[in-house]
């Protein structure tokens, strides 16, 4: 199976992780996942568009290490096996409960893969052209996708309830594609498929483009 690596999910999550309390509890980190902005111009140029309608993406596994200050190391990993509704207010990944302390480093891997059921990563959609003209559009990954975060000097208060929210903008996913290049696309049953076999020169661009979503929130 092909390996993509996306260092996008939660990239900036675990910078500014600071909290405090008085008891010796651990801290609850959670990772959540959500999308905005399913519609966009798919060039500058004209007024065709892609709106994206539902998606999903099927987490498989979060992985976590840490290295405090006093030398201890901590390693973390869990079978997620989930189905995330993309198009849900907010999905949740799964959470890791945390010694208080500072950590030297920290490192976090969410795998997100195929199923015996379910697609790595898959949106559904339609595609307007200039003219009025809609055909449904399917963009899907079937790679094992790993979201990766690091951050160093970092320091987890106790008792502390932290959420890392990871907003997909799907707007941003069309950047670089343009009406022509949609329109041009070969049809599979009436259906625009964009995936690894399928409109190959589209699916790499959308792919390249998903490198470029980070947009994190921190709540505690």
């Amino acid at each position: 199976m092909q390996k993509t690596v996306l260092s996008v999910v939660a990239v900036a999550a675990l910078l500014l992780l600071v909290s405090c309390s008085k008891d010796d509890n651990g801290g609850q980190l959670s990772y959540q996942l959500k999308t905005k902005n399913p519609s966009a111009t798919v060039s500058r140029t004209s007024s065709g568009s892609i709106t994206w309608t539902s998606g999903s993406a099927y987490a498989d596994k979060i992985e976590f290490e840490a290295e405090k200050d006093d030398d201890d190391e901590v390693e973390f990993e869990s079978r997620v096996a989930r189905r995330i509704d993309l198009f849900a207010p907010v999905s949740e990944l799964g959470n890791i409960t945390l010694a208080p302390g500072r950590y030297e480093e920290i490192e976090i891997e969410i795998d997100l893969a195929r199923s015996a059921t379910d697609t790595a990563f898959i949106l559904r959609g339609s595609f307007t052209n200039n003219i009025g003209f809609t055909v449904p559009v399917v963009f899907y990954i079937n790679e094992l996708l790993e979201f990766k975060a690091e951050a160093e000097d970092v320091t987890i208060g106790s008792a502390a309830d932290i959420t890392a929210l990871t907003t997909l903008d799907l707007s941003l996913l069309t950047t670089g594609i343009t009406e022509a290049m949609l329109s041009m696309a070969t049809l599979t049953n009436g259906v625009l498929v964009i995936s690894a076999t399928s409109n190959t020169s589209l699916y790499s661009t959308i792919l390249s483009n998903i490198n470029n979503i980070d947009d994190v929130e921190l709540d505690d």
